[in-house]
């Protein structure tokens, strides 16, 4: 049998190739499609962040079986395997069998000495093609991080009769309403004015301009490629409001939102979330995975402070349930692993006095 390793670094265009072949075949999210990879390079690249590209394809007799992305960041004096948009998680490799990530995890052991890297941080997304029934990173020593998340599930006839009371309420308040409609930008309908006003919308939101054109106009090439749409809103004919969606493969991301803080009366979130629900229920989706914050409470690594609790909550009133969100940290030097528990016990406290002022379910 002849194996061979592809290094992203040593030859892209064979690295990219196989990838692909392999995204094809295992029928993967959009999360590990290449430009999403590339998306997040770029995050890295704007924050200061990004050191190198690790990332590799694992092949056995010509036949790619396993591809792990690996950026590496470097934050102070220190090298990590991290995604600092995903909350500092990479998407786990994808392996084709047990036995081919048994040697792909002992190679990124390999990788991690040979580069100094002092931590590693890999999520596993519940909802890939393969299910997932346990954490498995903890058979290769990584330290158990899971979370939850919270998944809306698309099966349902009726999507409205499955939201909570005080969410179906206010939908069904302006469903029918002529003063609003809403607003889909996807593939077949590109339109670089809606898109600039998703931008602006990001821009008055925040008070300040949070990201450079780079960042968005990578975005608006996810749409024009089929892998996101725009969810928004036109009230008395102002555009209010939007929302950002990566899809691909059944799997939908809700991954943003901004809308004008003139306009925080209204529900906007809720009839968005609700047409994009329903939008993506007739394109055959399955699930929108509401990302984080969505899991109720603070963990090791996950502090959520009350604005948080109260996005998880929002979140929670639309039909669907909880996933585990499997994560692992893998720490090879003793001084981060020693700063991360000074940032437990800092945080952890402080982010369960925030729920008290969360409205519980």
């Amino acid at each position: 049998m002849s194996t061979q390793l592809i290094l992203k670094e040593d030859n892209p265009v064979l690295f990219w190739q196989a990838w692909e072949d392999l995204v094809g075949s295992q029928g993967c999210s959009s999360r590990y499609f290449r430009i999403s990879l590339e998306h997040d390079i770029l995050i890295a690249k704007i924050r200061g962040k990004h050191f190198a590209d690790k990332s590799f394809v694992y092949l056995e007799n010509n036949r790619p079986l396993a591809m792990a992305f690996l950026p590496v960041e470097k934050i102070g004096d220190y090298y990590l395997i991290a995604n600092d948009i995903n909350d500092g998680y990479v998407d786990a490799p994808i392996c084709a069998n047990e036995a081919v990530e048994k040697k792909v995890y002992t190679m990124i052991d390999e990788l991690a000495r040979n580069h100094h890297i002092a931590k590693i941080m890999l999520a596993i997304n519940p909802l890939e093609k393969k299910p997932v029934g346990y954490n498995y990173l903890q058979k290769y020593d990584y330290l158990d991080t899971t979370i939850l998340k919270f998944v809306i599930d698309l099966s349902a006839a009726d999507l409205l009769a499955g939201c909570r009371k005080g969410h179906r309420n206010d939908i069904k308040k302006y469903l029918q309403a002529d003063s609003i409609r809403p607003i889909i930008v996807n593939q077949d309908n590109f339109n670089l004015d809606l898109c600039e006003q998703y931008k602006l919308l990001h821009y008055k939101c925040a008070g300040r301009v949070t990201w450079p054109q780079e960042f968005f106009e990578s975005q608006y090439q996810k749409i024009k490629q089929g892998i996101a749409s725009l969810v928004g809103l036109e009230y008395e004919g102002r555009n209010v409001a939007f929302s950002y969606f990566e899809h691909g493969n059944g799997e939908v991301i809700y991954a943003s939102g901004a809308d004008d803080p003139d306009y925080d009366k209204l529900p906007l979130y809720h009839l968005m979330l609700y047409y994009a629900m329903t939008h993506f229920q007739r394109l055959g989706a399955r699930h929108i995975d509401t990302e984080q914050p969505a899991s109720p409470s603070a963990q090791w690594d996950y502090y959520p402070d009350a604005k948080q609790h109260n996005i998880a909550f929002f979140k929670r009133g639309f039909p669907g349930d909880y996933l585990s969100q499997f994560r692992g940290v893998k720490y090879y030097n003793d001084a981060v692993f020693e700063q991360d528990v000074e940032n437990f016990k800092r945080h952890y406290i402080d982010s369960i006095k925030s729920k008290n002022y969360v409205a519980q379910q």
